[in-house]
């Protein structure tokens, strides 16, 4: 099979290169989305040499960012390239959605398979629109109302009783703008991966690979800040401990089948793997759950892979409550295939979407 394949630069193109290598078909012709901007005629070309068209992840960073802002004509006064700043997010939604969206119709025009459903990822990448869609047929976290402060989150959170939740950036993705927030009395302290870095002209925010704890005062100043960029706000489920440390899961979906699966241990509330927690066997999970609440994580794969069947794969991210062991739907992820030394079937999720994609067009 004849691949083009539309992403950022890095790990995610090389591991699905070698994929495909490893699997006897030729390595794919990628083009990146600041050249298919720049020239969409490129990816008319490449798609006259194709069968099938994947579409992943653009990456991140200042300069996609502001590809993204002027192709959607968004303003991107007040900001400057600084490694890891967290930026306004609408120019990197909108400009997202609007190159797939346009690459999709490309290979729908010339007959090439396209692996990947714009309104999918246009849906995951807003977590309100993804929380909208799943949670009247998939167990979530209550969803608070929209808030744009922490004077406003603190009233929500005293009407209802809450003394924990997450707040996320709606549009935010791998834990940017992700704080994990707690309150005992008039004390407030919280987890993120979010640093707050005091300028002359002000503060910024920036992502981290490591965990941060604020208190009180520099704890409020973080949440206002963060707010005002536009966040989604849930309760905290307690999750199920291993070896005493809170985990998830961490569930690839293909074709509508859950496959791939990893446990992501941390000592804080914050599980993701890059940024330096353990990773575990799903297995380590399994063994603690009964087989009923097993198949219920099993059904909430099957039950997401089908919202759009169009969207080869997902990533979904599933929080098993650690005294009911009800297991709630944390996250979708439309490109969230990217997980390294993870294995079904004998084959990582790059080569076992490849096979699948073998027996399909067979």
């Amino acid at each position: 099979m004849r691949f083009g394949l539309l992403s950022g630069l890095g790990p995610r193109l090389d591991g699905f290169s070698a994929a495909l290598t490893s699997r006897g078909h030729p390595a794919p012709t990628h083009l990146t989305y600041e050249q298919f901007i720049a020239d969409p005629e490129s990816l008319k070309d490449i798609l006259e040499r194709v069968d099938i068209l994947r579409i992943d992840s653009p990456g991140g960073g200042y300069d996609i960012w502001k590809c993204f802002a002027d192709y959607v004509d968004l303003p991107t006064t007040g900001y400057e390239k600084q490694h890891g700043q967290i930026y306004t997010q609408a120019p990197f939604v909108q400009g997202t959605y609007q190159a797939i969206k346009s690459a999709s119709d490309m290979a729908a025009t010339q007959d090439v398979t396209c692996m990947v459903d714009p309104e999918a990822v246009k849906c995951f990448m807003d977590k309100q629109a993804a929380h909208e869609l799943c949670s009247g047929t998939i167990t979530m976290p209550e969803r608070l109302p929209s808030i744009s402060s922490w004077a406003d989150l603190d009233r929500t959170m005293n009407a209802k009783g809450l003394t924990r939740v997450f707040m996320k950036l709606r549009y935010g993705s791998a834990a940017s703008g992700v704080i994990a927030i707690e309150t005992k009395g008039s004390r407030l302290r919280l987890w993120t991966s979010v640093e707050r870095v005091k300028g002359a002209s002000g503060a910024f925010l920036f992502n981290s690979l490591k965990i941060r704890k604020y208190l009180d005062d520099d704890a409020r100043r973080l949440i206002d800040q963060v707010a005002m960029m536009g966040v989604h706000t849930e309760r905290w489920i307690p999750k199920l401990r291993i070896d005493n440390k809170p985990c998830d899961l961490r569930l690839v979906v293909v074709g509508g089948e859950p496959v791939h699966r990893v446990v992501r241990c941390s000592g804080t509330p914050l599980t993701n793997l890059h940024l330096g927690n353990e990773r575990m066997s799903a297995e380590a999970m399994r063994e603690i759950l009964s087989e009923t609440v097993w198949a219920e994580i099993l059904d909430m794969g099957k039950r997401a892979g089908a919202l759009f069947p169009k969207h080869l794969c997902i990533g979904i991210d599933i929080a098993v409550h650690k005294e009911t062991r009800n297991p709630y739907l944390l996250e979708i992820n439309a490109f969230g295939d990217h997980l390294n030394r993870v294995y079904y079937d004998g084959l990582d999720p790059y080569e076992y979407q490849i096979r699948y994609l073998e027996t399909k067009f067979a």
